[in-house]
């Protein structure tokens, strides 16, 4: 067993040991920080000198255009003077001028120490310098050609003077937005320097924030350490006293609680980084630094109000507080803009500070930045998005695909009606004929007859049934041909007045699958004029422009009422036909519009184009 005595020389000897490693470590750390706080300073105030010399540059360009307009003045003002004094005047002013204009263009370019010029000029600045000097040599030149006629003795010519103004005048206008352009280009040029020195002070602040880092990993850390083991020690050296190593165990207990809660507390205020304070009225009193940093306002000015700093309208921010002092807190997700106009989101707590007699004299702002959160949010409903398009994409493609397999169908069947069935019932008929004209019995000739008139009208119904299967007028000729076939063929039919009229004469050739598409859409508006509306006259309309080409179908039946009817397919029998028509348009990548209301007939309009999307008219999708 140690030994007091012992116990203490340990003690004293650990103690020397670890407070020497821990004041190296410390005096390092600090030398640390001071050289980045100097080297910070330093860089800082070397961008700013470069600054301060790009707004002496930029003032100076803009001078140059106000001398140019100067010289233009006096110019104009000369074509008007006519004493000699007026001469003088004028002509003193053109040398004032063109010192000056002469001068600041040689120190943009060249720099000039007088001036405090420092000329340090991009690529892209001199480019634009050597776009205007054609302009610029133009004008000084015949500048000091109009001042020395001013100040020569011979005698004034008017012809003269007016052609060196002309000649100024005519470049003015180059020279000024030249030099607009020479001004946006500093000015742009100022702002990439801007950006360069925040990130250079962000780095070091990053950095200073690690040094800071360390010395907690390698410093108090250690020190925490040591003190536990002082605490260890103590509690062992005093075992034997009973009574005070059971107030020991309560202190020490005591000492933990209240080290948690400090914890706590700390974990929660480096937590809300984002902190603000405002008065009664929503005006701030006091912004953390790290929130200013966020909101990347300039560290020369102060923000007024909450709705400024956070770039919010008053209203919004109003409703907000209005929340708070009426219910006590408020929390929610609010977008905000930066001081340089970037979009931020941070998620916002809003608390009340009442006094003692309850009056509300404060609100806090705690606030935590959640953009990530956000722009993550937003892919996530892209995504989203994105699958539904395909979604509808591939049940587009599903309908095409059923669409071209029922044409091609009743392109068979129509076939197999005219080649086959067709001509069996054309044969069987000339030979009934035939029969007919060699049998001279009255009793068979009557059946013969009845025979004949029967096959005649099957033959009818084959040809009009091969017809609205697939025409083969709409194969040979084009959709212009078949539509007009079909309106007399039903008007045939049907005994009703059903016309076609082609507007502007068209005759160009489609794809035929855009051709059969528009025919199925025509017989579905003239099957349901005819079927559900019992329309007597029928008008199909067929036009064009320059890009787009129309199919409109009118009718003079009982209409219908469009927002019940197509909604609900059930309270018509047209409402599925509807649907295969809007099918069909958008497979032609046209529009589709119907109009109609009970008892004034239908108006259907198809728009599909001709020029764009080619490979959709002229070409399946599927195949192209």
């Amino acid at each position: 067993m140690s030994t007091p005595s012992n116990s203490n020389t340990l003690f004293n000897r650990l103690h020397q040991r670890i407070f020497k490693t821990l004041s190296i470590r410390y005096l390092i750390a600090l030398s640390t920080i001071a050289f980045m706080i100097l080297l910070s300073n330093l860089l800082i105030q070397h961008k700013l000198h470069q600054l301060l010399n790009d707004s002496r540059v930029i003032n100076v360009a803009g001078r140059q255009s106000m001398l140019s307009q100067r010289l233009s003045n006096a110019a104009i003002k000369l074509k008007t003077a006519s004493s000699a004094q007026e001469h003088a005047e004028i002509a003193c002013e053109l040398q004032t001028t063109l010192e000056l204009l002469t001068r600041s263009h040689a120190a943009l370019l060249n720099s000039d120490p007088q001036m405090l010029v420092e000329a340090k000029n991009s690529e892209e600045t001199n480019r634009l310098y050597q776009n205007i000097d054609p302009a610029y040599s133009q004008i000084v030149m015949h500048g000091y050609n109009l001042y020395n006629l001013l100040i020569s003795r011979q005698a004034y010519d008017t012809t003269k003077v007016n052609t060196h103004i002309n000649a100024i005048l005519s470049q003015e206008n180059v020279f000024l937005s030249g030099m607009d352009a020479i001004v946006n280009q500093y000015d742009l040029e100022s702002r990439a320097k801007v950006d360069s020195l925040i990130e250079v002070e962000q780095t070091l602040m990053l950095i200073a924030l690690g040094i800071i880092l360390l010395e907690v990993i390698f410093i108090f850390r250690p020190l925490t350490l040591f003190i536990k083991k002082i605490v260890y020690t103590i509690n062992r050296a005093r075992t034997q006293a009973k009574n005070l190593a059971q107030d020991k165990s309560s202190l020490l207990q005591s000492l933990q609680e209240s080290q948690k809660k400090l914890s706590n507390v700390y974990s929660a205020i480096e937590q809300t980084t984002l902190f603000a304070k405002a008065d009664a009225h929503g005006n701030l009193t006091h912004v953390s630094s790290q929130f200013l940093k966020y909101m990347e306002y300039p560290t020369d000015q102060k923000p007024v109000s909450l709705t400024s700093f956070l770039q919010i309208t008053p209203k919004l921010m109003q409703q907000k507080l209005h929340l708070v002092e009426n219910h006590g807190s408020w929390n929610g997700d609010v977008r905000v803009q930066t001081f340089t106009m970037n979009a931020k989101w941070i998620n916002m707590t809003i608390l009340p500070v009442r006094d003692d007699l309850s009056q509300l004299y404060e609100f806090l702002f705690l606030s935590t930045d959640i953009t990530q959160k956000k722009e993550a949010q937003f892919k996530l409903q892209q995504v989203k998005k994105e699958k539904r398009q395909q979604k509808l994409y591939n049940q587009r493609m599903q309908s095409i695909l059923i669409i071209n397999a029922q044409e091609k169908e009743r392109k068979h069947i129509a076939m197999e009606l005219h080649d086959n069935i067709g001509q069996s019932i054309t044969a069987l008929k000339y030979y009934v004929e035939a029969l007919h004209s060699q049998e001279k019995a009255k009793s068979i000739q009557e059946p013969l007859n009845n025979i004949c008139v029967q096959l005649q009208d099957t033959i009818k119904n084959v040809r009009s049934t091969s017809f609205s299967l697939m025409p083969s007028v709409l194969e040979h000729y084009g959709i212009a041909s078949v539509l007009n076939n079909f309106a007399g063929e039903m008007q045939r039919i049907t005994g009703q007045n059903i016309v076609f009229v082609n507007k502007d004469n068209f005759d160009q050739r489609l794809h035929s699958t855009a051709e059969t598409n528009l025919y199925r859409i025509a017989q579905e508006c003239v099957n349901n004029a005819l079927k559900y509306a019992q329309a007597s006259l029928i008008e199909i309309i067929l036009s064009r422009d320059s890009s787009k080409l129309f199919l409109e179908v009118i009718d003079d039946g009982s209409g219908f009422n469009l927002n019940q009817d197509i909604e609900n397919p059930a309270h018509t029998p047209s409402g599925h036909g509807i649907s295969n028509m809007q099918e069909r348009t958008k497979y032609l990548m046209g529009k589709f519009a119907i109009y109609s209301r009970p008892g004034q007939g239908t108006r259907v309009l198809i728009q599909v184009p001709l020029n764009k999307n080619k490979h959709f008219i002229y070409g399946n999708s599927i195949t192209s």
